[in-house]
């Protein structure tokens, strides 16, 4: 998974390839208005794109990420919504296959799902981030206390891909990315030693064996631990399908214990610390 940045700040997220990239299904939803609609048209905008969405997914609202970029253009007014599924693993292209036949089912819709972003080599903007010269940053609609559920590649197998490459701001989305003096590229990727010794530390906290731990780096240099594990600390019992993961803090060390359990969101179980010295070789120096 790369996220690219401009100077430290995350910008985009880059899928590398249509047809084998992993990716939890994603969708972008827009219209053009001459002027801003009113609040209401814009949220039964919303809830028509999430009815097509859920029963597409046979999945409830509280796990699709949701957020916005609404805002002024060139051409007027533009309303844009952005969705990830959480949970369930897919491929660009067959996302693209999901939103035409879901524009198929919306038919005359105002506004209908975005075919065009599912390229090799595509960026997706991440939260808080407004393409080039407009003032439309995305911001979250749901979770948005979980920056990571809105990250297409969070925690999927396979998606830290080795490749390599920078991004110009403002190129092309879908465009091989060039090199740029104040762009820089976030890899995630560890040693297996360094993998090893995290999940060492972490059973020594007292934590049980994980099954399947992938770790990857967030957005914003913490790591993520996603796990197959449903045995949940926060619950205190264990899931029927959710599984746990952790995530340990870029800043403090702290590890806590988090849910994709809907009953669970918003809510965490304290671990631990990740020891000085392994902290230290993980995250470098962390006063930036």
């Amino acid at each position: 998974m790369f996220i690219l940045q401009n100077q430290g700040e995350p910008l985009y997220e880059w899928i590398p390839s249509t047809e084998r990239s992993p990716v939890h299904p994603y969708y972008d939803a827009e219209r053009y208005c001459d002027d801003e609609p009113d609040a209401k048209d814009v949220q039964q905008d919303l809830e028509s794109l999430l009815a097509v969405l859920c029963n597409r997914h046979g999945i409830d609202k509280k796990t699709i990420a949701i957020s916005q970029s609404h805002g002024k253009v060139d051409q007027g007014f533009k309303v844009s919504f952005h969705f990830v599924v959480g949970g369930p693993v897919s491929t660009p292209a067959i996302c693209r296959q999901n939103a035409a036949e879901m524009n198929a089912q919306l038919g005359q819709s105002r506004i209908l799902f975005d075919e065009k972003v599912y390229k090799d080599r595509q960026c997706m903007r991440t939260l808080y981030a407004s393409k080039e010269g407009e003032a439309r940053p995305l911001l979250p609609v749901s979770h948005a206390d979980d920056d990571l559920a809105h990250i297409i590649q969070t925690g999927v197998p396979g998606a830290d891909h080795d490749m390599s490459g920078e991004r110009k701001i403002g190129d092309r989305a879908g465009t091989t990315p060039r090199a740029a003096p104040d762009t820089k590229v976030s890899k995630t990727r560890l040693t297996a030693r360094e993998e090893e010794a995290i999940l060492r530390e972490i059973k020594a906290l007292g934590v049980p064996a994980l099954t399947k731990p992938l770790i990857t780096f967030t957005p914003k240099g913490s790591l993520l631990i996603s796990t197959r594990t449903t045995t949940c600390a926060i619950a205190g019992r264990q899931h029927t399908n959710n599984h746990i993961f952790y995530v340990i803090a870029r800043s403090t060390s702290s590890i806590k214990q988090k849910c994709h359990s809907p009953s669970c969101e918003g809510r965490e179980s304290s671990v631990g610390w990740l020891s000085e010295p392994l902290a230290a070789r993980i995250f470098g120096d962390r006063s930036t």
